[in-house]
């Protein structure tokens, strides 16, 4: 009998249970996170997380069985503040596009719940920064994306936080 590697990588550096994300295959991706051995946190070469790529494709079917089976008990956890290469995060995917207001949705729930710490100095999952100084607030408004801004705002994004890139 073989063992499974659930950590093999293709030729580009990318675990398998991130291509599903990427190229929305969705069968695959539901096997894949139901098995025990996948890494739900795994990255590409560029850092992006199976999460960011269910929001940077609007695919809430996607985002939700993620977060579904990340917070289903067995020690199994999805890094909802995961950023990638650039510092871009699920959340800021979401919300800087107007066709991902449910994936947002989503997120912000996770997001929220998820951010337990009451330390001051640590900055809120809600107003993480990329690497050019943008929070998911900041991208919506960027983006003209009215609702993902109202939705933001709502959870408690930081409104005072200023766009240091101009």
């Amino acid at each position: 009998e073989r063992a499974v590697e659930f950590d093999r990588v293709n030729k580009e550096g990318d675990p398998a249970v991130v291509i599903a994300a990427r190229k929305n295959h969705m069968e695959s991706f539901q096997v894949l996170i139901g098995c025990v051995g996948v890494d739900l946190n795994s990255r590409d070469a560029k850092g992006n997380t199976a999460l960011i790529w269910c929001a940077w494709n609007a695919n809430p079917h996607a985002t939700k069985m993620l977060l579904d089976v990340g917070s289903g008990g067995g020690g199994r956890v999805v890094e909802v503040g995961a950023q990638n290469q650039f510092g871009h995060t699920a959340l800021m995917f979401a919300a800087e596009r107007n066709d991902n207001v449910e994936c947002l949705k989503l997120l912000i729930a996770a997001t929220t719940a998820n951010n337990t710490n009451t330390d001051d100095n640590v900055v809120s999952l809600l107003d993480m920064k990329n690497s050019n100084g943008d929070t998911a607030l900041l991208l919506a408004v960027k983006n003209k994306c009215i609702e993902a801004i109202k939705l933001l705002v709502a959870a408690g994004a930081d409104v005072d936080i200023q766009d240091t890139t101009t």
